[in-house]
């Protein structure tokens, strides 16, 4: 209980809420435009508020949206962005954070649209394509 009326206190004493909005609005429009820079709009969509986005992977000619989700994740990963496709965003991200974020996205996205325009994105993968957790029997 301590902890949950120190958050309380702390969401009254400081701009948390607008700062969450803020941010996610930063990073989101930015990715938004690395999407649509990449041309990636048949492939990524970006959903959500703000404050929480989830990127929508989609089948692409070029390879399909599990191989492209694990491109995506392995390629951010590689340059120390930790995500599996959605952002959370916390009172702590700084502009750096976001900085850093975005180019992670930057080099992500370019990797993706070379390996989709090749036709054949799962050849490029170095590692075992994500696969459903939960499948129709």
């Amino acid at each position: 209980l301590a902890a949950a009326i120190e958050t309380i206190d702390k969401m009254r004493r400081e701009p948390v809420i607008e700062t969450l909005w803020s941010t996610g609005n930063e990073l989101s429009q930015q990715v938004r435009a690395l999407i649509s820079r990449h041309e990636l709009e048949s492939a990524i969509r970006l959903n959500g508020k703000p404050p929480w986005t989830i990127l929508e992977i989609l089948d692409h000619e070029g390879g399909t949206a599990q191989a492209i989700k694990t491109m995506l994740i392995y390629e951010l990963a590689a340059h120390g962005v930790l995500s599996l496709g959605s952002h959370n965003i916390c009172y702590a991200h700084t502009a750096s954070d976001i900085a850093e974020t975005v180019d992670a996205y930057d080099v992500a996205f370019a990797t993706i649209l070379t390996a989709l325009d090749s036709g054949r994105l799962e050849d490029y993968l170095t590692v075992p394509s994500l696969e459903p957790v939960f499948q129709v029997r």
